[in-house]
């Protein structure tokens, strides 16, 4: 099984370098939180990261959605999708060989992002606000940062199955467009609504690393090669 994913993971790779369109998305919404930070600073006067990671939870998942959906989609619409399921690769290989891409470019520009993030608040604490000492992420604001992870995986998942499954591969895209502006709410909740950021940023990692086994163990193991193959 290893070896049917890294095969669909190097074909997924050479898909990904020759989209040159998602490479200017990718470098906007890296740094934008680090952008947004120094907005903050200029407008409202102080520091705080829960603003930053609410942006990241925003537009992260829309990168890695509409790029699981134009992998799939594409496979379809350029009907290479047949060839692919005539081969011994068994779906859920092809379906994590595929994801997996997107899921490594979530990890790196979160990553990223939040390392522009912290240099840019650094940055005006150190000039801006002449304080030597280094301002540094809670472990809130780190775990929920992680939780933004396992919603981009939650999303690619949504998003995969969906275009595997629906007649139109864009029918896949415009559900999950929709659903992931619900990508914020765990962020808004817990900067704004409960009083124990730290447990709640920790409940909703448990919460959401259920539901991605429940689709890697479950939800995969239950999609059949005649299914896809009826939708083509």
């Amino acid at each position: 099984m290893k070896s049917q994913i890294f095969s669909v993971l190097h074909h997924e790779w050479k898909y990904f370098v020759a989209l040159k369109r998602f490479r200017f998305n990718m470098l906007f919404l890296i740094v934008a939180p680090a952008i947004f930070t120094m907005l903050a600073y200029i407008y409202f006067g102080k520091l705080n990261f829960y603003y930053p990671i609410i942006i990241m939870a925003l537009g992260v998942p829309r990168i890695t959605v509409n790029m699981i959906s134009y992998s799939i989609g594409g496979e379809k619409v350029y009907k290479t999708f047949e060839s692919l399921l005539s081969t011994p690769i068994r779906t859920e290989s092809m379906f994590i060989g595929k994801s997996m891409i997107a899921i490594l470019i979530s990890l790196v520009m979160l990553v990223i992002s939040s390392l522009f993030t912290w240099l840019t608040a650094n940055f005006i604490q150190y000039v801006l606000m002449q304080e030597t000492s280094l301002i540094w992420l809670s472990t809130a604001q780190s775990i929920l940062i992680f939780d933004n992870l396992l919603i981009c995986i939650f999303m690619i998942f949504i998003t995969g199955i969906l275009s595997m499954v629906m007649q139109k591969p864009r029918q896949g895209l415009h559900i999950a467009s929709a659903l992931s502006f619900l990508t914020m709410v765990p962020s808004l909740l817990v900067t704004f609504g409960v009083k124990h950021p730290l447990e709640w940023s920790a409940g909703i990692m448990i919460i959401l690393l259920g539901i991605n086994l429940y689709f890697i163990c479950y939800v995969l193991q239950r999609i059949k090669r005649s299914q896809i193959m009826a939708k083509l």
